[in-house]
């Protein structure tokens, strides 16, 4: 099944606390940055507020780690059971114990690919993740543009998962919206991060729908 997660990325605390509980009930969860300043030149880490949101209205995220200490910033999150966890391949850090780490808490783990990263510099953990998300803009920052080379690193992961039988998951973030998730859909994605193609239009909740009636035909 293909799966909508709204990335809180970008939106203020207030923002949040509004729009989480409108929504809550008609995603299958929310995309949680946590952004360090070092790995990304941009720091944002609402941890504290992420928890409080979690704990409230009990959905199980899909977190997001722009950092190099995952680890740290891991450890700082109130995750239930079955949260997944994405970090990147680009980082200096042993990944099989931070895949082993993630999973002995009963989470997830996914690896990220940034978008002038090769696809097979991640691919010897295509075997032990659940989930493989390609970034489809550079990692940071809600409102860019979709990258159009993401469309030929999508297939490429798509064809190296179905010639390694591998079973994990495929996650696009980035550039999604109304006028773009159908096609990826139908290339391979399966879960969807999107912000600013929610966030930034002027009906968040309506767009929202619309993506799903978008997707109804992948039930």
């Amino acid at each position: 099944m293909k799966k909508i997660y709204p990335s809180l990325l970008g939106l203020r605390v207030e923002e949040m606390r509004r729009c989480v509980p409108l929504m809550v009930q008609r995603c299958d969860g929310f995309h949680l940055d946590i952004m360090d300043g070092v790995f990304v030149p941009y720091a944002e880490n609402d941890s504290k507020e992420f928890n409080e949101l979690i704990k409230k209205y009990h959905f199980v995220p899909w977190v997001h780690l722009m950092v190099e200490d995952v680890e740290r910033f891991f450890n700082e999150l109130f995750l239930p059971e079955g949260s997944l966890v994405s970090f990147h391949c680009e980082i200096n850090q042993d990944k099989n114990n931070i895949i082993k780490k993630i999973t002995e808490k009963k989470c997830r783990a996914g690896i990220v690919i940034n978008p002038k990263t090769p696809i097979f510099e991640a691919s010897s953990y295509f075997g032990v993740v659940d989930q493989v998300l390609l970034m489809s803009v550079e990692p940071g920052r809600s409102g860019q543009c979709f990258l159009k080379s993401s469309l030929d690193r999508l297939n490429e992961l798509v064809d190296r998962r179905k010639m390694g039988n591998y079973l994990f998951r495929i996650g696009m973030d980035g550039g999604i919206n109304t006028t773009n998730i159908l096609e990826l859909a139908y290339r391979g994605v399966d879960d969807f991060a999107i912000g600013g193609g929610i966030f930034l239009q002027s009906d968040p909740l309506g767009v929202l729908q619309e993506l799903y009636t978008l997707l109804l035909s992948f039930k």
